[in-house]
């Protein structure tokens, strides 16, 4: 089988440490749910066409780091669909680096740190998971922080 993520870059090309960065954290974020033998896009895109999207499909204003956009409604779906052995397309990811970018100088983190972060962040919601909340105590938020730690641990040992 080809590679499981497909990489889509709308404008200048990615430096070939982002490029590995988005591949290997989705990477890790398949095989930790366990269902690494589906096919996943993320788009790269610029903060003008995030908002669109964020627009037309959350119907919020302005630019965002992510969107995810699962195609499936529940994990059960999601693993009714596996049981036929047949390509599952798990769903999609919008990254702006831009935005990215402004968190990072925003919150005072690395950019190493906060793609990864915002990456598992969409990977969570298209595996089922939700918040209502930005705050530090909401259980998915929590999941996000405890993956992100493995995450970049692992990326160290194999550095």
């Amino acid at each position: 089988m080809e590679s499981p993520i497909e990489l889509i870059c709308e404008g200048p090309s990615l430096l070939q440490e982002t490029e590995d960065l988005i591949i290997s954290c989705v990477s890790f974020m398949l095989k930790d749910s366990g269902i690494d033998s589906v096919m996943i896009t993320v788009t790269v895109t610029d903060s003008a066409r995030i908002a669109g999207l964020n627009e037309t499909y959350r119907g919020k204003s302005g630019s965002t780091d992510i969107l995810s956009f699962p195609q499936f409604d529940t994990i059960g779906e999601l693993k009714e669909e596996l049981e036929q052995e047949v390509p599952v397309h798990l769903g999609d990811l919008v990254i702006s680096l831009e935005d990215v970018k402004n968190n990072c100088r925003e919150f005072g983190v690395e950019f190493i740190e906060e793609l990864p972060r915002l990456i598992i962040h969409g990977m969570l919601h298209i595996v089922g998971e939700t918040h209502s909340s930005y705050e530090a105590e909401e259980p998915m938020l929590r999941h996000q922080e405890q993956l992100l730690r493995r995450y970049l641990s692992t990326r160290r040992k194999n550095s």
